[in-house]
């Protein structure tokens, strides 16, 4: 048995993310907001909590999604969003580029669709939400920043063995 085991890959993949942060809002809405706009970065909603429905939907004729405690609404860049924020949702929201080297974002290169993760997520998005609220010193950054990362991985699928061939490809 091995008393080191050193992780190159994991290495070389670390030091190409870029996370470009657009956004970061925590929501607590007290009025009723309702539009539809269209942004070139990832959006990111993880609701704490809800009072009458909210939803996201793509487009103003596409499939809606409510926006429920513990779930995590994930929405691809440069897609129409329509939403609906009623009284009493709570979440955080990020609007992100996660970038592997300038130029390819791996949020960009997944399901072209919004995409939904539910349940087990409250604890970690009660303690994302303080560290958000705090950040006056580096250790909440960092916090939020892991949160924000933990939040991204369910939807980032990408074997690394095709990270690595498009990290070599951009080398040459």
């Amino acid at each position: 048995m091995r008393e080191h085991h050193h992780i190159p890959a994991f290495e070389a993949i670390v030091n190409h993310l870029r996370l470009e942060l657009e956004r970061a809002v925590v929501v607590r809405r007290e009025s009723l907001a309702h539009g539809c706009d269209r942004y070139p970065f990832t959006r990111l909603f993880a609701v704490t909590a809800a009072g009458e429905p909210s939803y996201v939907g793509e487009g103003p004729e596409g499939p809606r999604f409510p926006l429920l405690p513990d779930h995590v609404v994930l929405m691809p860049p440069n897609v129409d969003v329509l939403w609906h924020f009623a009284p009493g949702l709570q979440m955080v929201a990020f609007h992100i580029r996660l970038e592997l080297f300038p130029g390819l974002d791996a949020m960009a290169a997944g399901e072209p669709h919004f995409r939904v993760a539910k349940g087990g997520y409250l604890p970690m998005l009660h303690e994302l939400t303080a560290a958000l609220l705090a950040c006056d010193n580096l250790g909440n950054t960092v916090r939020a920043t892991a949160g924000l990362f933990a939040l991204l991985a369910p939807f980032i699928d990408q074997p690394l063995a095709e990270t690595h061939r498009a990290l070599a490809n951009r080398r040459k």
